[in-house]
């Protein structure tokens, strides 16, 4: 498993470790947090306190080929921040192959469906944690399902997210702004992730 961002209070990264902490206690699975800032002291102590300070490692601010590299040998993005207007670290999360987890709010919510991921409910603190400790246990009992949701998910980075896709989405809306063409079929939920995708340059070195 891997959290990637910084580690500030709205990013929630203490749910991650609290809904990851039954998995990671039984030794199958270990943690990454890849980020940095006010709360890395605190959550360290709490990896003390759930008893799991063995299996989760901080690695800091890390240069991004290296983030992506870890990301890349992780199976799944444990992600429940609560402010993200883009979340671009779940489409790179996708692109990799890491199975993302987030709360279904704000950008993360828009980009993620059951077809390539899990999104839970923003409800209490406790609920996300359970929701989220219940989807990793399903994941653990289940790795084809980690399978399925891992390729699903490149294929759609490689689909929707390269730069010849964002030029064609581009081209459509101009097309038909100017009255040269239909207008796009960007219904929900693939509107949102298109939009999404093109005021995200900075994930097309992805792919």
């Amino acid at each position: 498993m891997i959290f990637v961002g910084g580690l500030a209070p709205y990013k929630a990264c203490d749910l991650a470790l609290r809904a990851a902490a039954p998995l990671l206690r039984t030794g199958r699975a270990r943690f990454t947090i890849v980020g940095d800032g006010p709360e890395r002291a605190g959550l360290e102590q709490l990896t003390r306190s759930l008893g799991i300070e063995e299996v989760v490692s901080f690695w800091g601010m890390l240069r991004h080929r290296e983030t992506l590299q870890r990301m890349g040998a992780a199976d799944v993005l444990v992600f429940p921040s609560i402010h993200e207007f883009g979340g671009a670290v779940v489409f790179e999360a996708l692109a990799m192959g890491a199975v993302p987890i987030v709360v279904d709010y704000g950008g993360p919510g828009d980009i993620v469906d059951s077809e390539v991921g899990f999104k839970v409910p923003l409800t209490s603190e406790d609920d996300v944690v359970l929701q989220i400790d219940e989807i990793l246990g399903k994941l653990a009992r289940d790795p084809d399902v980690v399978d399925r949701l891992r390729r699903q998910g490149m294929r759609y980075a490689r689909e929707c997210l390269s730069w010849e896709r964002k030029a064609q989405v581009t081209s459509q809306i101009l097309a038909w702004a100017v009255g040269q063409g239909p207008k796009p079929d960007l219904l929900p939920p693939q509107a949102a992730r298109t939009f999404e995708l093109l005021a995200t340059p900075e994930i097309t070195c992805l792919v």
